[in-house]
């Protein structure tokens, strides 16, 4: 009976160890930019697979009407002046917002 005790105790420190470790990879920063020279929705989604496929991106929402991006990234893979470049590099301007 001992042993089986031991097992799910080991069991139980294992699995808190794991959500722990998926908490503290899965942190993520939003970062709201505003975004010049778009002249239709084909411009945003172009930034959108630009931002898009930058390793560190989570998620990115790029609003032609509104001239606003909204990119949701892991700031230990890439920081928001990666990402300020990469739009810049696809030939428009972006700035944060505050």
């Amino acid at each position: 009976m001992r042993t089986a005790l031991d097992s799910l105790a080991a069991l139980v420190i294992l699995s808190a160890a794991a959500a722990t470790a998926s908490a503290q990879t899965t942190r993520t920063e939003r970062l709201t930019l505003r975004v010049e020279g778009m002249h239709c929705g084909s411009c945003a989604e172009r930034i959108e697979d630009t931002v898009g496929e930058l390793e560190g991106v989570v998620s990115v929402s790029v609003d032609f009407e509104q001239t606003r991006a909204v990119v949701v990234y892991d700031p230990r893979r890439i920081s928001p002046s990666r990402v300020i470049a990469a739009i810049e590099d696809a030939g428009f301007s972006a700035r944060r917002e505050t």
